[in-house]
């Protein structure tokens, strides 16, 4: 898990909030609230990505912990993270990633087309990326190569950010004190 770090400095309405929670002893509680409530977004943004099963285990992943005595924490996974600041991608436990050239392959795994009946055989790869390793498919009837994934020591991806950005972290923080300051007045 990773965690992005957000300070009040600069932004006096948050300073100015915090302190007044903190000399009621609160901080801890105020923090985790506003993790808590940045969680929530962020895990909402997760779930509208779509996709077969990688943003709702992403959503799952998101947790808002206190960290600290007046602070806390919100974690996400490493590979939503990997989404969200862009870099490499390896395998985790095969030799290579499947990544996906035709339709059908879209939103499947190469044992789905297997457990179909289709026998599924690697075609090397000569030319092209040297991060290729070949192309995964299935013979034709008619003795033709029906490529479905092309087979990749490693990908690149570009940041694509879907993570709250700080500035929408803020102003998620001014709204979530003022309602716990509001709630602690009140007494609730």
């Amino acid at each position: 898990m990773a965690a992005i770090r957000v300070t009040i400095r600069g932004d006096r309405e948050l300073s100015r909030s915090m302190e007044r929670i903190r000399r009621a002893g609160r901080a801890g509680d105020a923090a985790l609230v506003w993790a808590q409530a940045v969680a929530k977004e962020d895990r909402e943004r997760a779930r509208a990505k779509g996709g077969r099963s990688f943003w709702a285990d992403q959503a799952r992943r998101i947790t808002a912990e206190r960290h600290g005595a007046d602070a806390a924490a919100v974690r996400v996974g490493r590979e939503g993270l990997h989404h969200h600041l862009g870099g490499d991608i390896f395998p985790d436990t095969k030799e290579a990633l499947t990544i996906p050239i035709a339709d059908e392959a879209k939103d499947k795994r190469a044992k789905e087309f297997e457990r179909g009946g289709r026998d599924l055989f690697v075609a090397p790869s000569k030319r092209g990326d040297p991060e290729t390793v070949g192309i995964l498919g299935y013979a034709e009837a008619d003795g033709g190569f029906h490529a479905l994934y092309v087979l990749r020591g490693k990908v690149h991806h570009e940041p694509r950010p879907w993570l709250t950005e700080k500035h929408d972290i803020r102003a998620v923080g001014r709204r979530e004190l003022r309602r716990f300051l509001h709630d602690m007045v009140e007494g609730t």
